[in-house]
């Protein structure tokens, strides 16, 4: 009766099921790395929107042409002021476009222009909240010659409870997120490993030290880390590139610096939790019991 000869397949101190960890790992790095992107998508909004909020400074009918030069670099000179965006509009530029948009000329009407000359401005980043914007025309009023300083306060103090509620969330989201990634890998981590825990016991017994077993394993884990966070970075660009050709205007908020950044968060937080967490598996096989591995 001819025995069949039976072939048993060769376990190699550090592999891993690759294929199996690194779809999980990149998965879990890809929805993490989505979010990061949305939010970062998110803040380039609200910058934008902000930066679109104008502050007008009227002066007074008195007035004249020096004095209104003098103002002009008293404005340009305050901190929170963008110096590039400041523009003059006269009192009859004014009342063209008014006269365009109401359709009628209302200076026939009154006998005269009551517009006042002004001049448009933008504040700088940071200085958007509505406290300060406040602070803002108050300090700008008081500039001899302005008359008056007004800003779209029910806008702004919409746009920044909205930014404060959807920064909440998003939050809150990222870190519901992140803390469900990491126990992801970490099982995933640890049920790969599963399957070597004889071998890490009979690499003790022939006398290897713990750094000797440990060693393969860590840089194995660290190296599918690195790999799930490039494919996990890869494909959250690619994405964001088809949302684009989908809808051109997005393009706007994209910042490739930050986007480079995230993708390098990805590679570096995929490396520390896969390492991480293959050092913790490994050392509950190392000093387990053999009841226990069994």
């Amino acid at each position: 009766m001819a025995v069949k000869e039976i072939k048993y397949k060769k376990k190699r101190l550090g592999s891993f099921p690759f294929l199996n960890v690194l779809l999980s790992v990149t998965v879990a790095l890809f929805v993490l790395g989505l979010l990061g992107a949305i939010i970062l998508q998110a803040k380039r909004l609200a910058e934008l929107v902000a930066q679109n909020i104008e502050v007008q400074v009227f002066l007074n009918s008195s007035v004249d042409e020096a004095e209104r030069q003098k103002i002009e670099k008293i404005i340009a000179a305050k901190n929170y002021v963008d110096a590039n965006s400041i523009r003059f509009i006269s009192k009859q530029e004014a009342a063209k476009e008014l006269i365009s948009e109401l359709g009628e000329d209302f200076t026939e009407i009154l006998g005269e222009n009551p517009l006042k000359d002004s001049y448009v401005l933008r504040i700088k980043p940071g200085f958007y909240d509505e406290q300060k914007l406040k602070k803002i025309a108050g300090d700008l009023e008081k500039i001899s010659g302005v008359f008056e300083v007004s800003y779209p306060q029910t806008i702004t103090g919409t746009i920044n409870r909205n930014i404060a509620t959807i920064s909440f969330v998003l939050s809150s989201l990222a870190l519901f997120l992140t803390i469900t990634v990491v126990i992801l890998i970490h099982s995933t981590i640890r049920l790969a490993l599963f399957s070597q825990r004889l071998l890490i016991r009979s690499m003790q017994l022939v006398g290897a030290t713990d750094a000797f077993v440990r060693r393969p394993f860590v840089r194995n884990a660290m190296l599918i880390g690195a790999t799930g966070g490039v494919l996990a970075a890869a494909l959250v660009y690619g994405l964001l590139q088809y949302f684009i050709s989908q809808v051109p205007e997005m393009q706007m908020l994209m910042d490739e610096r930050l986007l480079a950044f995230l993708g390098g968060g990805l590679v570096l937080f995929g490396m520390l939790l896969c390492g991480m967490s293959c050092y913790h598996a490994v050392n509950k096989y190392l000093y387990s019991s053999l009841d226990e591995l069994y």
